[in-house]
């Protein structure tokens, strides 16, 4: 899992200076794993709400911080503040898909400006 939030968090991805619904696509064989782990989907979430951070100081000055919302917590100006890619752990969307082999990948988003919309799809 560092390995993977290490990439979502990477410096210049949008969700680190605009936060939203970043998507994290698990293969089956990491969902096993983690499953088998005793890693529940709520457990992933609260992981990567933790650690897909970047340091305040890294994320200063950088350009795309202007004139943007993060969230209240947040103190810039603190170099060991740190900066998340979700603002909550709810934020993260965590889906199991694709096929054999230890594959997966994270979906960056636009960030808050385009969140997810969900509507209920009725079988006829």
């Amino acid at each position: 899992m560092t390995t993977v939030v290490s990439t979502m968090s990477t410096l210049g991805v949008n969700n680190l200076y605009y936060q939203g619904e970043p998507v994290l696509v698990l293969g089956p064989e990491h969902a096993n794993l983690l499953a088998r782990a005793g890693w529940s989907k709520r457990d992933v979430k609260a992981f990567v709400h933790q650690y897909a951070r970047q340091p305040a100081l890294l994320v200063r000055g950088r350009g795309m911080e202007i004139g943007r919302e993060f969230p209240a917590w947040i103190d810039l100006a603190n170099d060991t503040d740190t900066v998340p890619i979700i603002e909550h752990p709810d934020d993260l969307i965590v889906v199991v898909s694709g096929g054999g082999g230890p594959k997966s990948m994270c979906v960056p988003t636009s960030g808050r400006q385009s969140l997810s919309a969900t509507k209920l799809i009725r079988r006829k």
